[in-house]
């Protein structure tokens, strides 16, 4: 029996693009082949499939009653191919394995002590850099405890806020640095109980400081104290900063509009009124001057602040908001006529000698700031040129 014989009927299952599934989609078909029937007949595919595995045993089996010596001939040689393959390779394998046994005890084994070591010792140096953070955080808690601020003070030297300022900022870097040291329960308790309030007071003393002293002195030394204090605050908290700075320019700006719109009523008051306006304006220079004489990293304090803001000049913005109010209050006086209105055009040459005659006093950049006034009362300045 040729080879073919023996693979005849099993062609399909030898080929190259033999499918399992489409073959037995197609057995299944072959046996199922009345349309009409509600029953799928499995069976028969079974049983064809069972004779074919039969039948390749009984082929199998006839081969090698027909070829056993051939067989027989093959396996020999093939154990003796083993047999001198193991004995050629047996020198090479030995000494591979040596080797192998070698590089693991030389190597591989010192390889994986180092690394186990080298965890355990990074685990130990992390565990001492939380212990020294640990203990330099306990330090400033102590330090918060020793310049604590009550509530109840009145005035708190400048000196006790520039201490807890900085402690707070160190505080701040050191949780910064070591995030997981608020993961300790001692760290919580500490920064809820004692940090987080001392942390709060000192904004809140720093900010009303700084509010009610700010820009009111000229001098130098008065300046730099001011300039660190404002130092300390962007330090702690550069959004408070930025808020104060707008407080301190807006409580001025408060202040100028109230003392002008009174003077509607009143305008032969407006000179006096506008001359206070003005030494606000001065006391913002002032705090222009500090802000732009104290570092911020590698800036200033004054960039640090307009960098956030519209106009990079305080006095630009107090003279804007306040000729804006102004000049809304005064037209609407005007234009209601009556007693007000009447004195307000009577009077029209002494606002505007009075707003010129300041503007010729004042420097180059006050003047061109001041300017801003000029146009709050331009509707009489075009009635007069009328």
């Amino acid at each position: 029996m040729t080879n073919k014989k023996y693979l005849k009927d099993f062609e399909e299952y030898l080929a190259d693009d033999f499918n399992a599934v489409r073959a037995c989609s197609e057995l299944i078909k072959a046996s199922n082949v009345d349309p009409e029937s509600s029953e799928l007949d499995l069976v028969t595919s079974i049983k064809k499939v069972g004779y074919n595995i039969d039948e390749v045993d009984k082929r199998i089996e006839s081969v090698i009653k027909a070829n056993s010596l051939n067989l027989v001939d093959v396996f020999d040689n093939r154990k003796l191919a083993q047999e001198k393959s193991r004995e050629s390779l047996s020198s090479s394998v030995e000494y591979l394995s040596m080797s192998y046994s070698r590089l693991e005890k030389d190597v591989l084994k010192p390889y994986e002590q180092c690394t186990q070591l080298q965890a355990a010792l990074s685990k130990i140096h992390q565990t001492s850099s939380l212990l020294r953070d640990v203990l330099i955080f306990m330090h400033l808690v102590r330090q918060i405890a020793q310049n604590t601020i009550s509530a109840s003070e009145k005035e708190i030297p400048d000196q006790n806020l520039l201490i807890l300022a900085s402690i707070h900022s160190q505080i701040q870097m050191e949780l910064s640095s070591n995030p997981s040291m608020r993961a300790l329960r001692l760290v919580k308790k500490h920064e809820l109980e004692t940090v987080g309030p001392s942390r709060r007071e000192t904004l809140r003393v720093l900010t009303e400081t700084l509010l009610r002293y700010c820009g009111e002195s000229s001098n130098p030394q008065e300046q730099h104290d001011t300039g660190r204090l404002l130092s300390a605050l962007y330090k702690l908290s550069q959004k408070d900063f930025i808020s104060t700075i707008d407080k301190v320019v807006q409580l001025r700006v408060n202040s100028s509009c109230q003392t002008l719109s009174k003077t509607i009523t009143s305008i032969r008051n407006f000179p006096h009124a506008l001359q206070e306006a003005i030494v606000q304006a001065h006391q913002l220079a002032n705090v222009e001057d500090t802000l732009r004489m104290t570092p911020a990293e590698n800036t200033n304090l004054l960039q640090e602040h307009s960098s956030h803001k519209k106009y990079a000049s305080l006095t630009h913005i107090f003279w804007n908001r306040v000729a804006k109010s102004f000049k809304r209050d005064f037209e609407i006086s005007y234009h209601r006529g009556g007693p007000v209105g009447k004195s307000l055009a009577s009077n029209s040459k002494m606002i505007i000698d009075s707003i010129e005659e300041m503007i010729a006093r004042e420097s180059a950049k006050g003047r061109a700031e001041l300017e801003q006034m000029r146009d709050s009362v331009s509707i009489i300045r075009v009635q007069t040129t009328k």
